[in-house]
């Protein structure tokens, strides 16, 4: 926040390295920017075609993976389109009624009582993944910091609030469905189901599709900005580039 507020030319995470450090740095900020961010992309549009798929398939339709991909596209690309208040007042709207089904699962699961077999994690190495990836989300504070115009104090306060709120509710969703679930949980999705009512099965791919849907909005918008911010580009240009290589 403080590196944002303190140049007089906004730009996202590459250009603010190429301004501080030089252009070699630069260079190097830009080729690992646009790898992460294109790939994690990627990733997100699979994923969104997955838990698409899976929650028709409990309301009794079959529905290619590839569909579900388009219809994150679509949905993502046009988003991006109409503008970042607007992209940010539906990223927004799905996050909340996200972590209140993300709760809502958690203290089902509590509810369901203790598993007979205690919750044993797995390769503990593993959790160092999730910290390296917790840090794609340090180029996304550009955006926040443009939606709080020129208050430095307010974007602290949204980025830390906003941070320990989706870290807590996330935790007891964890700590929850291990306490509930025992040996049975493994590192397959549906094992989440064991620990969970009926209805569980509805709930979990539509908030898996929401987590995956803000994530990519997030992205596409992060990508449009750095086209435009950081190498000028026009802005339609700047959204189809954002979009085309997924």
């Amino acid at each position: 926040i403080d590196v944002i507020f303190a140049r007089k030319e906004k730009h996202r995470l590459p250009g603010h390295v190429r301004e501080i450090l030089g252009r070699r740095w630069g260079v190097l900020a830009t080729t690992t920017h646009f790898i992460q961010l294109y790939g994690v992309q990627l990733v997100y549009l699979l994923l969104g075609g997955a838990f698409l798929q899976a929650f028709m398939a409990t309301v009794g339709y079959a529905v290619p993976v590839w569909v579900g991909m388009l219809a994150v596209f679509i949905f993502g690309a046009g988003a991006i389109r109409l503008g970042l208040k607007k992209v940010a007042s539906a990223d927004a709207a799905i996050t909340i009624v996200m972590l209140a089904l993300l709760l809502l699962v958690a203290v089902a699961a509590w509810k369901h009582g203790p598993a007979p077999t205690h919750f044993i994690p797995r390769l503990p190495w593993e959790s160092f993944g999730l910290i390296i990836f917790a840090l794609t989300g340090l180029p996304f504070i550009d955006g926040i910091a443009d939606l709080c115009g020129k208050d430095r104090a307010f974007a602290r306060r949204v980025v830390l609030r906003r941070g320990v709120l989706a870290s807590f509710i996330t935790w007891f969703f964890a700590c929850a469905l291990a306490y509930a679930g025992g040996t049975q949980i493994s590192s397959q999705p549906h094992d989440l189901l064991l620990a969970l009512p009926e209805w569980g099965k509805f709930v979990l791919p539509l908030t898996g599709l929401m987590a995956v849907t803000t994530a990519y909005l997030s992205l596409g918008e992060e990508l449009q900005a750095t086209w435009i911010r950081d190498y000028r580009f026009e802005s339609s240009r700047a959204w189809a580039v954002a979009f085309i290589p997924t």
